[in-house]
């Protein structure tokens, strides 16, 4: 190994004497690069990184804001819906009174029927005798979700009846 060294320092020519003895004189220049490129490249590293990582949270981002958008897209039907069932459940519910009220008076139903044109109306027709009709019409005006639109009693000349045709509006 000594002999190596010593050729090497005898005889400048060789191109490995070259080389050490520019790294030598040059060492602080060669020692600036590598640490000036590392530290490019790194910051370089650190940049594209941190530009993914935006990207990643705007993507995140969208698909939150989507997903909220969708859940209250999705919590308005749901309300809709159950405002569809509570109506539908008011309905019968209305229904049944109706029915039940003109049964307990003795009065016979003839017919009901549910309009759902403009605004939701009901027209109940049904027989029974005076003293019973005027309480049938109390009874009804007690349910709180109807109003009277039209009452018309009509004389029948069966068991001296009254024929009720009432006119319902329901009130929203």
């Amino acid at each position: 190994m000594q002999k190596k060294l010593e050729n090497l320092y005898t005889s400048p020519s060789k191109q490995t004497y070259k080389i050490i003895n520019f790294v030598n004189n040059k060492f602080i220049y060669i020692v600036s690069i590598i640490i000036l490129t590392t530290i490019i490249l790194s910051t370089l590293n650190y940049v594209r990184l941190k530009n993914i990582l935006y990207r990643e949270v705007d993507i995140q981002n969208k698909y939150k804001k989507n997903i909220r958008n969708k859940l209250i897209i999705l919590s308005k039907a749901h309300k809709r819906n159950q405002e569809k069932k509570g109506k539908n459940n008011n309905i019968s519910i209305i229904d049944s009174k109706i029915k039940e009220i003109i049964i307990e008076n003795g009065g016979e139903l003839s017919n009901l029927q549910w309009y759902f044109d403009n605004g939701q109306k009901i027209n109940v027709l049904s027989t029974q005798n005076t003293k019973k009709s005027i309480s049938i019409i109390e009874d009804i005006n007690k349910i709180k979700s109807i109003m009277y639109t039209q009452i018309i009693l009509s004389k029948t000349d069966i068991n001296k009846s009254i024929e009720l045709d009432i006119t319902l509006t329901i009130i929203p």
